[in-house]
């Protein structure tokens, strides 16, 4: 049940701050609230994660194929 919550509260996250906060910020929710489900969650490699994973999406849809959403 813990991942089932944690996969969902991450989607709903990502989908609350995308348009608020933009995509860098809702890409580091999603991979933080998301690593809550497991139980071998490490804080030091989920936000190494998040942020590399924050900056791949930001290189991937903001400068790769153009589209047009706030990185901050």
């Amino acid at each position: 049940l813990r991942p089932a919550v944690a996969v969902t509260g991450a989607m709903l996250a990502f989908a609350a701050l995308l348009s608020w906060a933009g995509l860098v910020p809702a890409s580091i929710a999603v991979v933080v609230i998301g690593s809550l489900g497991n139980r071998d969650f490490r804080i030091g490699e989920v936000i190494v994660f998040a942020l590399v994973l924050s900056a791949f999406a930001a290189l991937l849809f903001v400068r790769g194929i153009g589209l047009t959403v706030d990185l901050f």
